[in-house]
Formats: C-alpha cells, structure tokens, sequence
C-alpha cells in the first residue's frame, strides 16, 4: 500500500478541486484502509456537505 497520507492528500485534492463551482460545500474524503487495499479496492469517496439542503445532484 502506498503511503496513506499521500493516498488522502491526492484524493481531497482532486475532490476539492471538483468542488470548487459548488457555493458553500464542506469537503470530506474517506480513503482505503490497508485491509482493503490489499483486497484491491483502491478507490477513495468524496463527501460533499452543503450549508442549504440539496435536493438535486451536485454535478
């Protein structure tokens, strides 16, 4: 497994940088653990919250 702070240093960037044209969001990343890393699920989720409630999708 690659060094985790890496692995979640990339991953906020790239959701942050999504973010970016959404007004007031709150930017949170959940990466692998090296338990699912190692059964090859290397992918990170990015959470979005938003300060008004959203019912339409983001994108």
């Amino acid at each position: 497994m690659p060094d985790i702070l890496d692995v979640y240093q990339r991953s906020l960037a790239r959701c942050e940088a999504d973010a970016r044209r959404l007004p007031d969001v709150r930017v949170q990343v959940v990466t692998p653990t090296a338990d699912s890393w190692n059964k090859g699920k290397h992918l990170a989720v990015c959470y979005y919250r938003f300060a008004m409630e959203k019912t339409a999708p983001a994108r």
